[in-house]
Order: C-alpha cells, then structure tokens, then sequence
C-alpha cells in the first residue's frame, strides 16, 4: 500500500515538474507561432506546443486514475 502511495506522489510531483519547467518555453513558442504564423519554423513549433498538451492531458489522466485507484483498495 505505501508503494502505490508513494508511486501516486512521485507521478503528480514529476509532472508538475515538467508541466512548470516547460510552461514559459510553450508560452513562447504560442506567441512566436501567432506573430509569424508563415514562418517555417511555425510548423515544428506548432507540433511541439501540441505535443506538450497531449503530454499533459495524459499525465492528468494517470494522476487521476492512480488516486482513483489508490482509494480503492
């Protein structure tokens, strides 16, 4: 039980992490894609802005099911 608790702490801990340590270098990228919308390098930003929402959504979804799960047994 302390294992899953602690595997619960160390998932939602990282992802916070990561979600804070890359929240600055996306809000750059979205506003370097709507400036320069022609740019060439829209498009590769444009894919590593949806990348890290994609990253994000799913790292909410485990922490969710990992707590949903913990209280379960």
């Amino acid at each position: 039980m302390s294992a899953l608790i602690l595997l619960n702490i160390t998932i939602i801990t990282a992802g916070f992490v990561f979600l804070f340590s890359m929240k600055r270098k996306m809000e750059w990228k979205v506003a370097f894609i709507k400036e320069n919308s022609e740019h060439p390098d829209a498009k590769a930003h444009s894919q590593s802005v949806i990348q890290w929402i994609a990253a994000a959504a799913l790292w909410g979804i485990i922490s969710m099911g990992l707590v949903v799960w913990s209280f379960s047994l």
